[in-house]
């Protein structure tokens, strides 16, 4: 990795994490959780992972079904991310902070992603710019303070693009 690259990345992951550590405490004093305005993707999300957690740590790994169940009536597409967050839950004991962290750490791959993305189809100049505004956009710092999950959507999104297009452009 460059000096830029590693730059880059400790930057955005700074960021990320400050606003994750203030907006977690700012919650607590308006809505006394850690959540903004109880959305409710939000609160669905969370309880379904804090299910899932507790369904592994009794010994049930095969949690889709279970969770299917306790869900309701729920879109087969709604339940990756829950999955996802009862794993994070799992390891972590239940934390939304660290959730959120994690996702700071995925919005700084994120702009680490664009970087190469652009930089290998437009030049260093073009990579540097999209990656700089990657880190700085207002958006994408936001949601890392949520229990949603557009950051890892946009992350995945962007790591097949970087990664297929670096796959095409192997010399065959």
């Amino acid at each position: 990795p460059t000096t830029f690259t590693k730059r880059l990345f400790w930057g955005s992951f700074l960021l990320r994490v400050v606003w994750v550590l203030v907006s977690y405490y700012l919650y607590f004093q308006w809505t006394g959780t850690a959540f903004s305005i109880g959305a409710g993707d939000e609160l669905f999300y969370d309880e379904m992972g804090h299910y899932g957690a507790s369904l592994m740590r009794d010994g049930n790994f095969a949690i889709y079904n279970p969770m299917v169940k306790y869900a309701g009536k729920v879109q087969f597409s709604d339940m990756g991310y829950p999955i996802y967050l009862s794993i994070i839950y799992y390891i972590f004991f239940d934390s939304v902070i660290i959730a959120r962290i994690i996702k700071a750490l995925l919005g700084a791959w994120t702009a680490v992603l664009i970087y190469k993305l652009a930089s290998r189809n437009f030049g260093k100049y073009t990579g540097r710019r999209a990656a700089i505004m990657c880190m700085l956009m207002p958006n994408l710092i936001y949601y890392c303070s949520f229990q949603l999950k557009e950051v890892e959507m946009v992350f995945l999104a962007m790591l097949f693009i970087e990664r297929a297009d670096a796959l095409l452009r192997l010399p065959k």
